[in-house]
């Protein structure tokens, strides 16, 4: 998520100067210097601005979700709001000189920091989470499907695969992709893979047998068993709502499907028609 890109780095150990903070923390340790200098109140107006920017960011997509995430949101939303009030308050109150106010300020500011550090873990740590949610809204209650989207709810994706070569895919091999990706995105309901998945298992299972058939193609039909594999991996998605099992299938599957390529460009491509299906 964007706010955790911008902010990982305002948890580092502070460092005092005059110079731009390059974080909250660095911030905070400049608005606790005994009297800052003008350029502070900058910064910290300048700081104030960017949590706002990402704050209204955040809640073009956030404000929309529904359930935990929903609430874990609230509580961020109005950190939020209370940085940047500090941060306008401090910059006051540095320009007017008063100092003694600004101790209190600065405490306020370091206390509000911990409150987002808090936050950010447990938005990190739902999101990793293997809680099943609804993908389009996030609503994860305890039911089967969601109430509000009327789709099924699945544990997400927890660990993505390294990203592969590009490869061209068969018409049917890219709708089944397209799919899955509808899927992930909560666009489509997973009962929707069922169809395809069996077809597609149907297809690879008969071309290894016919593989299998031929010594000279003992390659081929490993290949073809392994794409097998990976489309039966997927199926275990419908079996347990666990999206993870549609990443790792998908992954086995394409990657089969890149040797493959390779084994047919090297191969009488005649011989190894039936394999293209």
């Amino acid at each position: 998520m964007e706010l955790i890109a911008q902010l990982e780095l305002s948890f580092a150990r502070p460092v005092t100067g005059s110079r731009p903070p390059r974080n909250l923390r660095e911030l905070s340790a400049l608005l606790g210097q005994l009297r800052p200098g003008p350029e502070v109140a900058e910064f910290s107006r300048l700081w104030a601005q960017e949590l706002e920017r990402i704050r209204r960011d955040e809640a073009a997509s956030l404000g929309k979700k529904r359930g935990s995430l929903r609430r874990l949101w609230a509580e961020q939303n109005l950190i939020y709001g209370d940085l940047v009030g500090v941060l306008n308050q401090a910059a006051h109150q540095i320009e007017g000189h008063h100092f003694l106010a600004l101790r209190q300020t600065a405490e306020t500011f370091a206390e509000l920091l911990d409150e987002l550090g808090d936050s950010l873990q447990d938005l990190g740590d739902w999101h990793q989470s293997a809680h099943p949610r609804c993908l389009a809204c996030s609503w994860d209650g305890e039911a089967e499907r969601c109430p509000h989207c009327d789709l099924r709810l699945l544990v997400p994706v927890r660990q993505a695969q390294p990203a592969a070569a590009p490869l061209a895919l068969a018409p049917h091999h890219q709708a089944l992709l397209d799919l899955v990706i509808s899927v992930l995105h909560g666009t489509q309901d997973v009962e929707s893979l069922a169809e395809p998945l069996e077809s597609l298992q149907a297809d690879f299972y008969q071309a290894a047998v016919d593989a299998r058939a031929h010594p000279e193609l003992e390659l081929v039909a490993e290949l073809l068993e392994a794409a097998f594999a990976g489309l039966t991996k997927m199926t275990q998605t419908l079996e347990d709502s666990d999206c993870q099992h549609l990443e790792d299938g998908w992954n086995l599957f394409f990657h089969s499907q890149l040797a493959l390529a390779e084994a047919l460009a090297e191969g009488d491509s005649e011989q190894l028609h039936f394999s293209r299906d």
